[in-house]
């Protein structure tokens, strides 16, 4: 059987660009400090940067967490989420979406009443779960989407999104 062919995000295909971009010209300004300028191609280097420079000032630099920019603005799993009100609550990130059966949303067209929940996590490591409307009110989605593995990592302090067994 043929393995399945991966669609691509060509919305994205340029952040992904930069950001290899980035890594690549990172990796080679540490290993020529190391050993020296001229054990690098430094014209290509120059021109590496160069671009890199081209992209930040067409679309801002790229924050280093990072992974993709949410054109459609959409509220999906590793969504930057921007508070509206930093005396309620602080910046947060989508890390998981389900959907809930809450029988009070209950209709014709929804007999079950399921509605999307979303699982996110603050800057400061508060977990908290809420509804698309809710989360409207409570903040402006952000440009970049950041990978849920990566927030969990830096901002799950008290270990609220622990995998469970398989």
């Amino acid at each position: 059987m043929p393995e399945p062919i991966e669609k691509l995000d060509f919305d994205n295909l340029d952040v992904r660009l930069y950001i290899s971009l980035r890594d690549a010209v990172r990796e080679l300004e540490d290993f020529a400090k190391t050993n020296g300028i001229y054990a690098i191609d430094k014209p290509r280097l120059d021109i590496a940067k160069y671009t890199l420079r081209c992209f930040e000032q067409a679309a801002g630099p790229l924050p280093d967490w990072a992974i993709a920019r949410n054109f459609g603005y959409e509220i999906k799993e590793g969504t930057q989420l921007l508070t509206r009100d930093g005396r309620r609550m602080g910046n947060a990130y989508i890390v998981k979406h389900e959907m809930a059966i809450m029988p009070e949303h209950a209709d014709r067209n929804n007999p079950y009443g399921e509605i999307p929940v979303f699982h996110c996590l603050t800057d400061a490591g508060s977990k908290f779960t809420m509804m698309e409307k809710e989360l409207l009110g409570q903040f402006h989605i952000g440009d970049w989407l950041c990978d849920p593995a990566r927030i969990i990592r830096d901002f799950d302090r008290n270990g609220e999104f622990v995998e469970e067994p398989k």
